[in-house]
């Protein structure tokens, strides 16, 4: 039953369109017999197609199907014909499959939990997403489960991933593959890959394990086991083929800083892979066959083909477009960081006020690529607090640089990437070893105006070594125990400042006493400003470490020998003492001042030195496009930039994150989506159809402009006014209706939007040509010798084809989208084939016309000039074949473009920190300025000569 009846017509389930539903085969023939008996004894099942008035049922039994085993694998069962009853005829389409089982094993069956694992299994019948061009979920098949739909199902895996994956475009791609020894084995498969992002200090994915769990599914899997695989053939989920990354997912063999963001981020993405009739599944149907070549071709993807894969051979479409593998892999790696750069929260986790540190000079040691990183003390990972000061080890393996042996360490500090509230940047933790010591730790230093760490001895690891659970918290003991066995094993303890100490050997027995007594000499050394006095006589200069020489002058002693002792000044008399700690005072604060300004020199001078070299980055890049550019034609470009299929189209206007489109998209993925925004939704204008040229998609999607073009259609007045909310003063309420929901999901619609009200329009009466496009049937243009005018191509709303479900959407009246819509956005826009065919057709243009090299005249006589290059085109079905040199040019045109806006980016930043910089380097010189000026006096004060023999007191008061 089922699967019997299919192999005749298996052929026709090899192709067609992602995620392959049709034709719709039933799959109860597909291990459905043997599942039955598995949930009870007994089990009826009815089936009926649409082209039989009869429904045949078979009444299988537990007994007969153990006792009939034998090596012709016959099972003999009972059945019959009858007529089918009234509720099977009133519930389906004509066409149904009902199992009933009778003696079910209850301590077996969880039937709470069975809806669930059933929408799991037939997900893409039950609702999808794939085919639907007007962010609605449609239901191809209508599937109970004790008279509950399944669409009002919460539960099961699949829901709760695409509930937790981010609102971003998704990585899709399609593979052809053939068998070389035989022509006609082929099969097809779409792989779609989605991003679950970090967020709240906590993996998506681990959100998805907890939800199952809560939900009662037994999970053995956690983060690192959670399988990223999952395949579905005939749009059946597999579910044994849970398969770990793909080799096209897995970069644990790469290096540097960018390969360390792709492995932590690849961990995040999950697979869905949709198979059609050509694969082979297990005897059981729950998993694909294991030996087969296209299988292992599949498992293997990614990977050179080994010798037995040699026989199969796979063409990557993406869109419409062939990839290699290589092309495919880099466009999948800019797809993560991507992702990772706009939706993960991963330097968004610190819980204590952070220091911000501009232009770190140490970028390289601190294990960082960011221009800002922000230092704190306290960091929630995985629900969980760490802090500075506690005690940790770091397992072995737990990242490059702790490969040998576990690592026990103190946190000192958590740097994250960016300002707060930015997307994206990276994480990493600074940790001084147990054997290094406190003052060869890192060290932060914070001034009025900036600051900066030195990491020193310390060590920087990436933030994955918590995520990996290779981080462990330590309690005291342990950090004793691991302490004493350092320190028995050392002989010799090193003491900071290599310049001022030699190292102290020992015998396992150190003096506490003398170390300190050391350090504390040794921090107070590093702290006081050395002041050299040369000479006892005169004070010819001072001069402090850092700060200019100050010119004093000669003081004269007359009536006391000056002291010996080269550099000590014998400071007997008060009130020179006095005068001498003012100007050490002033010395100090002297120093310090000038060494903050010294600090920002160095910092703008590193500022402009990076921004010349982004200068200079950008203009080789823009070099580099404009050779690029003089191998393209003007034409060819627009045709490149214009030339869309629908599924492109949809995925681009879905990722322009504050279009209402894209909120009510997201609005759509939702668990329990408001339906009075989605009810009335028909669509958007740019997607109820598509046209046959490139040219012609562009001239027509930059006559109407991108607003019309981005219009949503609604059937009532009523549900799109409904759209937005208006208060006491009649401005928008952006806390009501649609912008609310735009606030809830963290966009913002802040430009105009126009909503076409379907059933409102006054549509056009003429007659219809007697087509499957119901084309207007509007007269040729007649010039004044009667005849079409040359280069005439035809009117623009008989030009767009509407697709199979956009000719079935009616009004009350019957007048169907292109009587209402494209005739009410084109009139009777003709189209001609080039400016000069427009131009002498004039007399006879009605309501506007355009050409397909970018001539525009509108209906009141207005021609517009220059050249448009619209972003939102109508999707084109035949795209255009340009030179192969040509298609070469296109991913290094978009490979420039996107390495021009990062630099440019880049340089926005650093002129920012620029003029912050100079800002406050000027404040600080005017301060400094000011502190110099009132020392002039100071040095008057030191002017003291007495003449011999004149009365003077001898305590030798300065005048």
């Amino acid at each position: 039953m089922d699967a019997s009846l299919h192999r005749s017509s298996k052929s026709k389930a090899i192709g067609g369109k992602p995620p392959y539903l049709m034709p719709y085969f039933g799959m109860f023939g597909y291990g459905g017999p043997i599942a039955s008996m598995h949930l009870g004894r007994r089990a009826s099942v009815s089936y009926k197609t649409k082209h039989v008035k009869k429904v045949y049922t078979l009444h299988l039994e537990r007994e007969a199907l153990l006792n009939t085993s034998s090596s012709q694998l016959t099972w003999k069962t009972g059945g019959g014909i009858r007529d089918p009853l009234a509720n099977e005829i009133r519930d389906s389409h004509g066409s149904f499959t009902k199992v009933e089982i009778y003696e079910p094993k209850i301590k077996d069956v969880h039937i709470n939990r069975l809806p669930s694992h059933l929408k799991d299994l037939y997900f893409p019948y039950i609702q999808c997403d794939d085919t639907s061009d007007r962010g609605k979920t449609i239901t191809p098949i209508e599937f109970k489960v004790n008279d509950v739909d399944l669409t009002e199902i919460q539960g099961g895996e699949v829901a709760i991933t695409n509930w937790h994956s981010c609102n971003g475009p998704e990585f899709v791609f399609q593979l052809h593959l053939k068998s070389e020894s035989s022509r006609e084995l082929q099969a097809n498969a779409r792989m779609r890959f989605v991003y679950l992002p970090f967020t709240k200090g906590k993996e998506n994915i681990e959100r998805v394990l907890e939800k199952l769990k809560s939900d009662g599914f037994v999970i053995s899997e956690d983060f690192q086991s959670f399988s990223r695989v999952s395949v579905r053939r005939l749009g059946r989920l597999l579910p044994d083929a849970r398969w770990t990354l793909l080799p096209l997912m897995d970069f644990r063999n790469k290096k540097g800083i960018k390969a360390q963001i792709l492995k932590r981020c690849s961990q995040r993405v999950k697979c869905f892979i949709e198979t059609d009739g050509g694969f082979k599944p297990t005897l059981s149907k729950t998993d694909l066959a294991h030996h087969n070549p296209f299988t292992a071709a599949l498992k293997n993807f990614g990977n050179k083909f080994s010798e037995k894969e040699k026989d199969v051979t796979v063409e990557i479409r993406k869109a419409t477009k062939v990839l290699t593998l290589l092309k495919l892999q880099m466009e999948y790696q800019d797809w993560i960081l991507q992702m990772h750069h706009q939706y993960d929260e991963e330097a968004d986790s610190g819980e204590d006020q952070p220091v911000i540190i501009v232009g770190p000079a140490n970028e390289k040691a601190l294990g960082i690529s960011s221009d800002v990183i922000r230092v704190h003390q306290v960091l929630n990972r995985k629900e969980k607090s760490w802090k500075r000061g506690q005690k940790i080890k770091v397992l072995k393996g737990a990242c490059a640089g702790c490969h040998r042996t576990t690592i026990y360490a103190t946190i000192e500090y958590f740097l994250l990437e960016g300002f707060e509230g930015d997307a994206g940047g990276e994480a990493r933790i600074i940790c001084r070893a147990i054997d290094i010591p406190d003052e060869n730790g890192s060290f932060l230093s914070v001034g009025d105006e900036d600051a900066s760490l030195e990491i020193r001895g310390s060590l920087s690891l990436p933030i994955s070594v918590i995520d990996s659970g290779k981080v462990i918290a330590v309690e005291s003991i342990e950090w004793e125990n691991r302490l004493t066995k350092k320190q028995q094993k050392s002989t010799s303890i090193y003491l900071p400042g290599a310049n001022h100490y030699e190292n102290l050997e020992t015998n396992g027995v150190v003096s506490v006493e003398s170390i300190e007594w050391e350090n504390r000499l040794y921090k107070k050394q590093q702290k006081s400003p050395s002041i050299n006095l040369s000479g006892a006589n005169h004070y010819e200069h001072l001069e402090a470490d850092g700060v200019p020489v100050i010119k004093m002058p000669i003081v004269k002693y007359a009536g006391q020998p000056p002291c010996t002792d080269k550099g000590i000044i014998d400071l007997q008399e008060p009130s020179l003492y006095h005068e001498n700690s003012l100007i050490e005072f002033f010395l100090n604060y002297d120093k310090e001042l000038f060494d903050s300004i010294c600090k920002l020199a160095e910092r703008i001078q590193k500022v402009e030195s990076h921004l010349n070299n982004s200068n200079e980055k950008k203009a080789e890049t823009e070099q580099e496009m404009v050779k690029l550019l003089e191998k393209v034609e003007p034409y060819q470009l627009s045709i490149m930039d214009s030339s869309f299929t629908k599924d492109e189209l949809m995925t681009k206007i879905r990722s322009m994150e504050n279009s209402p489109y894209s909120v009510l998209c997201s609005l759509s993925k939702r668990e329990k989506p408001p339906n009075y925004f989605l009810e009335d939704l028909i669509g958007v204008v740019a997607l109820i159809g598509t046209v046959q040229r490139p040219e012609l998609s562009r001239i027509l999607a930059e006559y109407l402009g991108e607003a019309k073009m981005l219009g949503l259609i609604y059937r009532s007045f009523d549900t799109a006014s409904s759209l937005e909310k208006y208060n006491q003063k009649g401005e928008i309420d952006y806390e009501r209706a649609l912008h609310a929901e735009a606030a809830a999901l963290g966009k913002a619609i802040s430009n105009r939007f126009h909503v076409i009200c379907f059933e409102d329009i006054r549509p056009y009466t003429g007659w219809l040509h007697d087509d499957s496009q119901r084309r207007l049937a509007l007269p040729n243009p007649r010039i004044a010798n009667g005849e079409t005018p040359e280069g005439f191509i035809g009117y623009a709303v008989n030009m767009v084809d509407l697709d199979i479900n956009s000719l079935q959407i009616m009004t009350a009246s019957d007048f169907g989208l292109r009587e209402t819509v494209l005739f009410n956005l084109f009139k009777k826009l003709q189209v001609y084939n080039t400016r000069e065919n427009m131009v002498a057709a004039r007399t006879c243009i009605e309501d506007g016309a355009v050409s397909l090299d970018g001539g525009i005249l509108s209906e009141n006589g207005i021609l517009s000039l220059g050249y448009g290059n619209p972003s939102i085109c109508f999707p084109c079905e035949n795209q255009k074949v340009l030179p192969r040199e040509i298609e070469k040019i296109l991913p290094q045109m978009e490979g420039k473009k996107s390495d021009l806006r990062m630099i440019e980016e880049r340089i926005k930043g650093l002129e920012h920190s620029r003029a912050k910089y100079i800002k406050k380097f000027n404040k600080k010189k005017e301060r400094y300025d000011k502190v110099t000026d009132r020392m002039k006096p100071m040095t008057e004060l030191l002017k003291y000569k007495p003449e011999a023999g004149d009365g003077s007191n001898s305590s030798g008061r300065l005048s």
